[in-house]
């Protein structure tokens, strides 16, 4: 292994091990943090997700782990309206404000039932990268919920490649 994915719940309940963990010479680093943070939801003021996303990256400079990962939160492309992608812009602008601080990069995955859930919405989301020149903001493409969404695996990481940032890999037969 290159590197392993720490999962955020595991890294609260066990930090000092993980911190000792790291501390050996012959640990594996920690190549992402996966995190939970809702960039979409209109419930949390733009002021406490950024304090949450703030907090996010300073663990992952803490325990030098380049890439946090992150969901855009529960609301699907369908149920997405103008605001809402207005709302998700404005925090992604932020999100590679912070990004550049913590000398970090956030990915965002491409996961059912939220605002990466198929192919327009990523484009979309790739679209704003592309033209705000973010670098610190990329795609965290799952090659099973890229394939449950109608997309070969294959063909999304070649037109998408620029801004995949993080990959996961399963396999699977059958959509669930």
């Amino acid at each position: 292994f290159d590197a392993i994915e720490l999962w955020e719940p595991h890294l609260l309940r066990h930090g000092d091990e993980i911190k000792r963990y790291l501390s050996e010479t012959q640990a594996i680093p920690i190549g992402a943090l996966s995190a939970y943070s809702d960039v979409t939801s209109s419930s949390v003021s733009t002021e406490v997700w950024k304090q949450q996303l703030e907090h996010k990256l300073a663990q992952c400079k803490q325990l030098n782990i380049p890439v946090l990962r992150l969901f855009t939160g529960s609301l699907s492309s369908n149920d997405a309206n103008e605001w809402d992608w207005i709302r998700f812009i404005e925090r992604l602008r932020l999100a590679q404000e912070l990004a550049e601080v913590y000398d970090r990069e956030i990915v965002f995955e491409t996961h059912p039932n939220t605002l990466l859930d198929s192919k327009e919405p990523v484009e979309r989301f790739l679209s704003f990268i592309e033209l705000h020149q973010w670098d610190r903001i990329g795609l965290n493409f799952d090659a099973y919920h890229v394939w449950e969404f109608g997309v070969d695996p294959a063909e999304g990481l070649t037109e998408w490649h620029p801004y995949i940032k993080h990959v996961h890999l399963k396999s699977a037969v059958r959509k669930t």
